[in-house]
């Protein structure tokens, strides 16, 4: 079985493990995310967890330890117990992503990515939020991601769409009507 498929199989079992039970997804959803991005921006505890050296057992005495540290429900700290035992701790970044896809697709919202130079205030997301939710005609996630290459503006991304409201993707726009123009004064 394909690593993607394997992370999708923990993703459904986590969604419909909670979505059963408890019904407040969106915090199972916000705890995977923490916990995924804990391991991956620690270097040291990245490698000891995908260490094939290294056992489940004293694995998750580290895990237990950051548990008691931290709050994390008692549902997540089960699930990667599980993925923990399996050897599959190397696959949660993957299982977080399906996980969201899971999530988005079964509340009918749609995930949006916002590009920009530079961070947005509050305001600002909140108007692009409106705006783009009015025009699909469809509730958004909106994920806001900084992209140092743009210049100013910001793009908009979903499904296969992408609105270019930057600098460069506006002056392209006029490079191409004066081309067009250009075209059209020679014939």
């Amino acid at each position: 079985m394909s690593i993607n498929k394997i992370a999708r199989n923990y993703a459904i079992s986590l969604y419909k493990a909670n979505f059963q039970t408890k019904g407040n997804i969106d915090s199972i959803y916000n705890e995977l995310r923490s916990f995924s991005n804990l391991i991956k921006e620690n270097d040291n505890l990245k490698k000891v967890m995908t260490s094939p050296i290294l056992s489940v057992s004293v694995k998750k005495n580290i895990i237990n330890d950051i548990f008691k540290k931290t709050y994390f429900s008692e549902s997540l700290k089960k699930f990667i117990s599980v993925v923990l035992r399996h050897s599959r701790i190397n696959l949660l970044e993957e299982i977080c992503e399906w996980f969201y896809d899971i999530l988005m697709h079964n509340t009918k919202i749609k995930p949006v990515t916002l590009l920009s130079a530079k961070p947005l205030d509050e305001k600002t997301k909140k108007l692009i939020k409106d705006h783009t939710e009015k025009k699909i005609q469809q509730k958004i996630h909106l994920s806001s991601k900084i992209d140092p290459n743009m210049i100013g503006g910001v793009v908009i991304k979903y499904d296969y769409y992408e609105i270019d409201l930057s600098v460069r993707g506006i002056i392209e726009k006029i490079r191409n009507k004066l081309q067009q123009s250009e075209f059209n004064l020679l014939s």
